[in-house]
């Protein structure tokens, strides 16, 4: 009899097999896998329906904290939980195109300051790139590769007016 193999190909991990949804990125985690390759400092996204998840780890999450913060107007934090409704989440997905989107760094904290004035001050991310807005632009490439997963692992886990439950560690 043949026993079960106590190790996982690295890129499995990193798929979605109820999907059928391969992830180009090492920060996306689907179902539980994840949990015995990382800690447990994971946030959580799961479609209403309850039927598929996501998990980035929390040194992984800023595009997606960046983008969640511009959709509801207050800094996302990753130890609360969150339900935003198909628009909204389609809205976030906007954002992080849109974040992804800039040519420079300048454009990147322009657009920064124009969010914290347009929520007087409510949405401040400055704060984000002070900390690691230059590791975040170095890495531009991955966040470009995380956007473009993350929208089509929407079009397929998440259906029109159903809700997306974001949950923090």
């Amino acid at each position: 009899m043949l026993e079960k193999a106590n190790y996982t190909n690295e890129r499995d991990l990193h798929n979605d097999e109820k999907l059928g949804f391969e992830s180009s990125c090492s920060t996306f985690w689907f179902g539980d896998k994840y949990r015995d390759h990382r800690d447990n400092c994971f946030v959580d996204f799961m479609p209403e329906s309850g039927k598929h998840s996501l998990h980035i780890h929390d040194d992984d999450i800023m595009l997606l904290s960046l983008a969640i913060s511009v959709v509801i107007f207050e800094q996302h934090d990753v130890y609360d939980n969150y339900e935003l409704s198909y628009d909204q989440w389609k809205a976030v997905l906007d954002a992080a195109d849109l974040i992804v989107g800039f040519n420079s760094l300048d454009e990147l904290i322009a657009y920064f300051t124009m969010v914290k004035e347009s929520t007087n001050g409510k949405c401040d991310l400055q704060y984000y790139l002070n900390n690691c807005g230059t590791e975040f632009w170095d890495k531009k490439w991955l966040h470009e590769k995380e956007a473009k997963d993350l929208r089509r692992w929407t079009e397929l886990a998440l259906s029109p007016g159903e809700k997306m439950h974001i949950v923090g560690f």
